[in-house]
């Protein structure tokens, strides 16, 4: 199930089924997923080198490799096609001259994992209040009384109000909705931060000459929700079929990759100006959303057709 909390205090329960067959959510520590991704990625013929890329080696304009170290000793690596999957802070993109957010088109987020917190099983959290808005925070049960908690807040109002992240993830925890499910010895472990750069933006460039950029690293995460681990997965296997092709043509020019941009403009567009749209509702007019998630909890049948609109894989259902 996914749960709703709005600002107002509204909650909106929905179950969701899979589309197609194999399709699921899960919770899972990140750790435990990106061990899972590295061996499939070695089972399937890759070679995993622990590095620190350092920049691009470039050879008349186009992209040829990286410079990288590795066990303190500085070394070059060339490719044919060299592709960012490195998340926001991405060196291949900052080399690239590539996503630059302005704060508006990026969320802060901070997380932990929490034990000794009553969790409602197979029910993923997200609690919308008005100091955090249009961000929000989490909760997303591990079992026995585990859970990844957090919150995200986009970076302009952050800096704004002047606010810490650490500070914000304790007043969400000292909410009183969340603070009542806390055992006394509860505790709080595994904080990190991060930056999101949202797919709000316009004009990002992630197609270059012997380059290309996915996931986070290519600004692909949603603008409503700050998923991008979907988005990131979707992105591989576009840019994966435009490199085959690129290398059987031996190729790699922009011209040749830069219908992984077309790719990703028909696959992503239609849900991010939906999100944004969301965003922006909930941002600057979140009566609209209160209104909504009302009709919502009302008429099912309104819930089944809403969603649905919004989801490409699932379809929701009210949870009453």
């Amino acid at each position: 199930q996914l749960h709703f909390s709005t600002p107002a205090g509204q909650l909106l329960k929905t179950r969701f089924r899979p589309k197609k067959p194999g399709m699921g959510f899960f919770v899972a520590p990140r750790r435990d997923f990106d061990y899972l991704l590295q061996q499939q990625a070695i089972v399937a013929g890759a070679h995993f080198q622990q590095a620190q890329v350092k920049g691009l080696l470039r050879q008349n304009g186009q992209v040829c490799g990286v410079q990288a170290e590795i066990d303190g000793q500085a070394t070059t690596i060339s490719a044919r096609t060299v592709i960012g999957a490195d998340g926001c802070t991405s060196i291949v993109a900052r080399s690239l001259a590539g996503i630059k957010p302005a704060p508006r088109h990026r969320f802060l987020a901070i997380r932990g994992y929490i034990e000794g917190l009553e969790i409602f099983s197979h029910a993923a959290e997200f609690h919308w209040y008005p100091e955090i808005l249009p961000g929000y925070g989490w909760i997303f049960p591990l079992g026995n009384e585990r859970a990844n908690i957090g919150l995200a807040m986009r970076a302009d109002r952050l800096r704004r109000e002047r606010r810490k992240l650490p500070d914000l993830l304790n007043d969400f925890l000292q909410r009183p909705a969340i603070k009542a499910r806390m055992r006394n010895d509860a505790r709080l472990s595994g904080v990190a931060t991060w930056p999101l750069n949202l797919a709000s933006q316009q004009r990002v460039q992630r197609a270059y000459d012997g380059a290309l950029l996915i996931g986070d690293a290519a600004a692909l995460i949603d603008p409503f929700s700050g998923e991008g681990i979907h988005n990131a997965l979707r992105s591989a296997k576009l840019a994966a079929g435009v490199i085959d092709q690129a290398l059987s043509r031996n190729d790699t020019s922009l011209r040749m990759l830069k219908q992984y941009e077309q790719l990703c403009r028909r696959a992503f567009n239609p849900v991010f100006r939906r999100s944004y749209w969301l965003q922006q509702c909930m941002h600057h007019s979140p009566f609209l959303i209160e209104g909504l998630v009302y009709l919502l909890r009302k008429n099912p049948r309104f819930l089944a057709a809403c969603a649905n609109r919004f989801s490409l894989d699932f379809h929701f259902e009210a949870a009453y």
